[in-house]
């Protein structure tokens, strides 16, 4: 991997034909490799930009509706006012994870990794969905065990790791089924897995599920921005961990990786 390393000449006509064609090779590669990082930097630049520069006027557009909102409107004219409340406001949360997803996978968001129990962190985020997972009639089955789990990470980061996949869960689950998380411990990490049964049939390829804008529901039905396992994938790199998603029929995994703390 290391393409700045050059074969030296040796005098030998048949050594140093092969010689030249290896560090061909090589400098082609370290070519092509050396603009794929380029074209990858840029196009995280102009996402991180064009999100930052949409905040202001986006913000102005909603509170001039909240503003509207409260006039003494009737009939159609406040219908037409809620859906400009409610498009503008999802138009928010895209800008805000297009933002987001493009610092993590710039490296440019700190991270102060510390001991957090794993147990207690999944209870409060759950509380958070507890009545979209009892609307859709969901059944959380959790096994963690009984002993606390710690694990090293950033609680900020963590939490909105687990928050997208509980949303995720809650809109693409089908109704009355059960849902599943698993903790299964190694040396020094642990792999925790979300398991649900999807409501639409998946017929993608699992690993582009981490991939900016990619969405499984390809009716797109749901409000979701296709940047939450984005995030997700993005965040578990930052803090040492990893993301992986499978599918099995109906069935959708989502398996993490997490450092353990040190006792």
């Amino acid at each position: 991997g290391d393409y700045n390393e050059v074969i030296p000449v040796t005098n030998i006509k048949l050594i140093d034909s092969a010689s030249a064609d290896i560090n061909n090779i090589a400098d082609g590669l370290k070519l092509a490799v050396d603009k794929k990082v380029k074209a990858e930097q840029m196009k995280v630049e102009l996402i991180t930009n064009v999100s930052h520069d949409l905040k202001t006027p986006l913000t102005s557009i909603i509170s001039y509706v909240d503003l509207l909102s409260k006039e003494p409107l009737e009939g159609k004219l406040r219908d037409y006012t809620e859906v400009l409340r409610a498009k503008s406001e999802k138009l928010k949360y895209l800008v805000e994870d297009l933002f987001e997803v493009s610092k993590a996978q710039s490296g440019n968001i700190e991270v102060q990794r510390q001991q957090l129990c794993l147990n207690d962190l999944i209870k409060q985020v759950f509380a958070e969905y507890e009545n979209g997972f009892n609307e859709q009639r969901l059944n959380l089955k959790v096994n963690t065990g009984d002993e606390k789990i710690m694990i090293l990470a950033d609680s900020s980061r963590m939490w909105r790791v687990l928050s997208n996949i509980f949303s995720n869960i809650v809109k693409y689950s089908l109704s009355g089924t059960r849902v599943y998380i698993d903790a299964q411990k190694a040396e020094r990490t642990i792999r925790v897995i979300f398991k649900n049964i999807s409501n639409y049939e998946m017929n993608f390829v699992a690993e582009d599920m981490t991939n900016r804008f990619t969405r499984g529901d390809e009716s797109r039905s749901s409000n979701g921005t296709g940047l939450g396992l984005a995030i997700v994938s993005s965040f578990m790199s930052l803090q040492g961990g990893s993301c992986a998603v499978e599918v099995d029929g109906d069935l959708f995994k989502v398996n993490l990786t997490i450092p353990i703390a040190e006792s």
